[in-house]
């Protein structure tokens, strides 16, 4: 068997792999075909229109890479716009219900005698003396009515601070926590609010009788010169209830004949089961004025 040599003399050095080359005529050919590409695009802007036409083929596939960014923003800028609008209304809602409590106390002035006339200056600084709260929950429980409402934690309350809506004085706060509170309400039979009779100018204590049916003058003699549908405000006195807010009606008055004092019953005007937005008298912020 013969030996094969494999010295490295004998490797050739030629490539193995070599590529022939382009013929010149092919090069002359290419140069040319370039050359008329070149004058043709010059005269024609073929290469705008190829470009043109492939921005129309590529389009949808743009639109489809853009969709979620653009249904993304759609949706981010709606969101944003309803907050804003949210916000708004929030605050507006706030306004209406301060002018309506002003306009409350407007109106019982114009009927007072010259004792409450003071209290038109006091109305027109209102804005300063009260806490914006909204209603988180309400028992109706007939001699135990609780309303329980929510309040700012930055907002400072206090105990027996009068609580009021647009129809009127709701309550009085009887317990508080870090950002809600209780208000007993003036149909409780252990409320007891100080009152002026705006007609008779009388003065008196309107005590509930339970929630849904009222309450009662108590305490008032026979001769007591009250009238029937006469609006009762809250007086002022005692410091905690500020002047000039309706309690409620007159609406039935009674002489009993086995009893030293007149049966007196009030038609309340507030009613806390269809207001969420009330409003709370801070007195410490009267008393720093």
């Amino acid at each position: 068997m013969p030996v094969k040599n494999y010295r490295s003399t004998k490797i050739s050095s030629e490539a193995i792999f070599a590529t022939p080359s382009m013929r010149f005529s092919r090069f002359i050919l290419g140069a040319c075909l370039s050359f008329l590409l070149i004058i043709a695009d010059l005269n024609t802007q073929i290469s705008s229109y190829i470009r043109g036409f492939s921005q129309d083929l590529l389009r949808p596939v743009y639109f489809v890479a853009e969709f979620p960014r653009n249904i993304y923003n759609i949706l981010d800028s709606s969101l944003n716009t309803s907050i804003e609008l949210n916000k708004k209304i929030v605050s507006l809602e706030e306004q209406i219900v301060l002018l309506q409590i002003n306009n409350l106390t407007l109106n019982s002035i114009k009927r007072e005698n010259t004792e409450l006339k003071s209290l038109i200056e006091k109305a027109q600084d209102a804005i300063n003396l009260f806490l914006f709260v909204t209603k988180t929950n309400f028992t109706n429980n007939s001699y135990n009515p609780v309303l329980t409402v929510k309040f700012k934690k930055n907002d400072i309350l206090g105990l027996n601070q009068a609580v009021l809506s647009k129809q009127g004085l709701v309550g009085k706060v009887s317990s508080v926590g870090r950002t809600t509170a209780e208000v007993q309400l003036i149909s409780d039979p252990n409320s007891l609010i100080p009152f002026l009779g705006i007609e008779s100018g009388l003065h008196g204590i309107v005590q509930g009788k339970g929630f849904g049916q009222g309450g009662s003058i108590i305490n008032s003699k026979k001769t007591a010169q009250y009238k029937k549908g006469e609006l009762l405000v809250t007086s002022g006195l005692g410091g905690d209830l500020p002047a000039g807010y309706p309690i409620g009606y007159i609406d039935n008055i009674s002489d009993l004949a086995d009893s030293n004092f007149l049966d007196i019953s009030v038609n309340l005007t507030a009613n806390p089961s269809d207001t969420d937005l009330f409003l709370i008298f801070n007195s410490s912020l009267k008393d720093n004025e």
